[in-house]
């Protein structure tokens, strides 16, 4: 009896052991660009931020959320007292593009004025769309080109960097020793650049609240020549 038993116990630890080596499979190139693309797909972050332009520089908290369509950055003030539950200036891109800055109202009437219908970066969230159609292109090359968007990786098939053409900016990212994104940095045109040190992220469980849509108004002659000055080259 003892030996029948034995042998069924034998039986059953062999048919677990052999299912198990049946079932693994190491992950191919594909599964991890798929997994680390999914990673931009939706997340939420939060830490301290660096804003440089002209001569003006400035480090706030921030907490950001991204979806697969919507986009949302918030600006955060802390101080001994804790963080103002008002957020100093909030930015939305969706299917529009709204900014909201209580102190600096003609900044919201000029974003309002932007011509802006969709997110630059939303084809992130086709990842498998694009595994499919640019894997091979990527694990070979570590870079691709998607409509206007230049995309590099690194040999762990992270996505460092993004070059937006005809906007000339870039979006940079240095990763930490556990694979999540540490420094994330946005330069426009070589005119300013912000920088998102990265104290938590998570994924998965974003959920964007949208701004309100402004409606754009006729911008007075001193708002024109602010528009102009934030839009044109440094130095001139």
């Amino acid at each position: 009896m003892k030996t029948k038993f034995r042998l069924i116990i034998s039986l059953l630890l062999a048919a677990l052991l052999l299912t198990s080596c049946a079932t693994f499979r190491a992950p191919t190139p594909q599964d991890i660009l798929r997994a680390e693309l999914l990673k931009w797909k939706n997340f939420s972050a939060e830490g301290v931020m660096e804003v440089n332009y002209s001569f003006i520089s400035l480090r706030k908290m921030f907490s950001v959320n991204k979806t697969g369509d919507e986009f949302r950055l918030d600006m955060l003030d802390g101080g001994i007292m804790g963080i103002n539950p008002e957020p100093l200036m909030s930015l939305y891109m969706g299917s529009y593009l709204s900014l909201k800055i209580p102190i600096y109202p003609d900044l919201e009437q000029i974003a309002a004025s932007l011509d802006i219908q969709s997110n630059p970066l939303a084809f992130l969230k086709d990842t498998d769309g694009i595994v499919s159609r640019y894997g091979n292109e990527i694990i070979a090359n570590h870079k691709v080109s998607i409509g206007d968007a230049d995309l590099s990786f690194n040999d762990r098939l992270q996505l460092i960097r993004i070059d937006i053409r005809d906007m000339d900016s870039s979006l940079e990212v240095a990763y930490s020793k556990k694979g999540d994104p540490d420094i994330v940095t946005f330069n426009l045109e070589n005119k300013a650049s912000l920088k998102l040190l990265v104290d938590s992220i998570s994924y998965g469980q974003a959920a964007v609240t949208p701004l309100p849509k402004s409606q754009p108004a006729p911008l007075s002659d001193d708002l024109l020549k602010l528009m102009d000055k934030l839009l044109s080259p440094r130095g001139k």
